[in-house]
């Protein structure tokens, strides 16, 4: 009986696997505004990984978004689109409260604001890891116990 014949290239490929990730505003306001790295913003939820942010991402990005019309980046009928709770469909939102008590430990050991915090608290409560484009956070984390759960957008993922 002759063995099944395999094709030399599907032995390499890796199959994609859906990841959970958690993403804070400054991933997010890409999806929605043209900037720096939005391409790879969107292929976040293009690929199938599973999104989820603390609810407070709700607030900082309404934040955001009035922030870019009130220095006239963009119409003020885009900034009320991405405010929406639509704008957020294909993330899980998380309760924040639960999240506090990790995100200012985390905070208090890397001398660095909780809000930002509160994103990494989310990635480790989802057993995942945070994106984000935040470079000044992706600075403080790194060197810290906490380096292994955030990833710098555009940065490749751990298989």
């Amino acid at each position: 009986m002759a063995s099944p014949k395999t094709n030399p290239l599907e032995s390499n490929v890796v199959p994609f696997i859906p990841r959970r990730l958690a993403v804070d505003a400054s991933v997010v306001v890409k999806w929605y505004v043209a900037e720096d790295r939005s391409r790879e913003a969107r292929a976040l939820e293009r690929f199938g990984n599973l999104l989820a942010a603390p609810d407070f991402l709700a607030v900082e990005l309404a934040s955001i978004a009035w922030k870019k019309a009130r220095l006239e980046q963009i119409e003020p009928q885009h900034a009320a689109l991405i405010a929406a709770p639509e704008a957020l469909s294909p993330i899980e939102l998380v309760p924040s409260g639960p999240l506090t008590a990790a995100a200012f430990a985390c905070a208090t050991e890397l001398d660095h604001p909780v809000y930002d915090c509160l994103y990494l608290a989310c990635a480790v409560h989802i057993g995942g890891m945070l994106i984000t484009a935040d470079d000044r956070f992706v600075r403080a984390v790194a060197g810290s116990p906490y380096t292994r759960f955030v990833r710098r957008l555009g940065s490749p993922l751990p298989v």
